[in-house]
């Protein structure tokens, strides 16, 4: 046994009156016989062992203890409450044992209503169970991997050069839809006069991930902020806030007066 009942008013009163070392003892002992599930060997010596019982005190209140708390009989010393509790721990352990057990006959019962009555010879083999078998194969079989689009094969006016460096600076995202997508809008800005290895170089500075159609300043392109700005500017130029051309001037300067 494991584990036992202790009840502490019980032990309390059964060891009211002993020293510390003959409740020790005596704690010790009934430790080795709830989990030997037997009782105290008649050798004194082993007696002494279970306790740790080294010196002549500790042994003289092993002594006291199994005179006092223990009955000798032919198979060791027993103790009446400990016996009770053992019987009482064997009599679960086969009750559940008798429960498993018959659980599982049911349920064996109930596998053996489930299966067909037909008695086919030892060597003869299970169709239905290889079917099961083939199928289960088939859905275990993995599935196939779809082939990654390989990308298109780049124009020659696109300098091989600048394509790497795009490549790099967009990195995973620069699928092969990318690519084609993003070659295509290439093309149409060459159409209009613009340089392509220019719009590369511009969209890497610029930490872009496309290409845009800037105007030209100066031979340099203007950056997406310059823009923004400039488009802000003559909207509010174009708009119901734009000073007329007809108003002149005025001046709103003077002197302020008290009234009374």
């Amino acid at each position: 046994m494991n584990h036992y009942p202790r009840h502490v008013g019980d032990i309390t009163k059964a060891t009211f009156g002993l020293s510390l070392t003959e409740f020790g003892a005596y704690d010790r002992l009934l430790d080795a016989y709830y989990d030997n599930e037997a009782p105290l060997p008649l050798d004194p010596k082993e007696r002494y062992r279970m306790a740790g019982a080294l010196t002549k005190s500790d042994r003289a209140a092993v002594d006291y203890v199994v005179k006092r708390y223990f009955v000798e009989m032919a198979d060791g010393w027993h103790q009446k409450r400990a016996d009770e509790e053992i019987e009482t721990y064997r009599e679960r352990c086969s009750d559940a044992v008798r429960a498993i057990n018959y659980r599982w006959s049911r349920v064996r019962e109930s596998n053996d209503e489930r299966s067909t009555d037909v008695i086919r010879p030892y060597n003869e083999p299970n169709t239905n169970q290889n079917q099961n078998q083939n199928q289960n194969h088939i859905n275990q079989e993995p599935k196939p991997r779809r082939e990654r689009a390989a990308p298109p094969a780049l124009p020659d006016w696109i300098p091989p050069d600048a394509w790497e460096e795009w490549r790099k600076h967009r990195g995973k995202k620069l699928t092969p839809q990318a690519v084609t997508r993003q070659i295509n809008k290439l093309s149409k800005l060459k159409a209009l006069g613009h340089d392509p290895k220019t719009m590369i170089d511009l969209a890497i500075e610029s930490g872009w991930s496309t290409f845009y159609p800037h105007p030209k300043i100066n031979g340099d392109h203007r950056s997406v902020h310059d823009i923004r700005a400039d488009t802000a500017d003559q909207m509010f130029r174009r708009g119901k806030y734009a000073p007329s051309p007809d108003n002149d001037e005025r001046d709103i300067t003077g002197t302020s007066e008290r009234l009374d």
